[in-house]
């Protein structure tokens, strides 16, 4: 899915948003016993309960099995990492070697290369927004963010200053269509400077 999201509902009920650039795995009809997705890229699950037939979400090296409950996973391959934010209920995530339980406000992070894991209390809606059509951050590096608008826009982010990678924002605002609109809110913190050819972004300092 380039540039765009989507909401799909898997034959148990369960309500899964992808987000942009974001494959998501499952069998037309779960078995008896388990039911068992696979994700690369970024989704928010709104599982339906069933105490009988465990949910499960695997990505990269890491899985997540819940009975039902709500949570974001972030586990695009070319950041290296997994993020998992628990929104209602509670989930069991597994890598190799270790396990940890969330409860509501917390995050595990996984390293994609060595396996760690680490948990932290975070604001939900920062990493949940999207789903609903905005995009929050809360001094987060200007790189992550356009990271983030690059799968969103389809624009090409090229960096003229390395320096301008490290400048931390904050921010809450709505999805344009229109990426010139989010590239003149971003400006106006006078620290950096956007200039757009085609879908190139050429980013400097002020």
């Amino acid at each position: 899915l380039q540039g765009m999201e989507c909401l799909i509902t898997l034959s148990d009920g369960t309500r899964v948003h992808l987000n942009a650039e974001t494959r998501l795995t499952y069998p037309v009809c779960f078995s008896s016993k388990e039911r068992i997705v696979q994700i690369e890229g970024e989704a928010y699950f709104e599982v339906a309960k069933d105490a009988k037939k465990p949910f499960t979400v695997q990505f990269m090296s890491s899985s997540v099995t819940v009975l039902g409950t709500s949570f974001n996973i972030r586990a695009y391959p070319e950041e290296k990492r997994s993020q998992t934010t628990l929104a209602e209920g509670s989930v069991r995530i597994y890598s190799p070697g270790s396990s940890m339980l969330l409860k509501p406000g917390e995050q595990a992070e996984v390293s994609a290369l060595s396996g760690e894991m680490v948990k932290q209390e975070v604001e939900v809606k920062n990493f949940t927004s999207w789903k609903d059509g905005r995009f929050v951050f809360e001094q987060q590096s200007l790189e992550d963010i356009m990271r983030t608008l690059e799968r969103w826009y389809d624009i090409r982010v090229i960096f003229k200053d390395e320096g301008a990678k490290r400048i931390s924002l904050s921010g809450n605002m709505k999805r344009y269509g229109d990426f010139s609109q989010v590239m003149k809110m971003l400006q106006m913190t006078g620290d950096v400077r956007f200039e757009l050819h085609g879908n190139d972004v050429y980013i400097t300092t002020e």
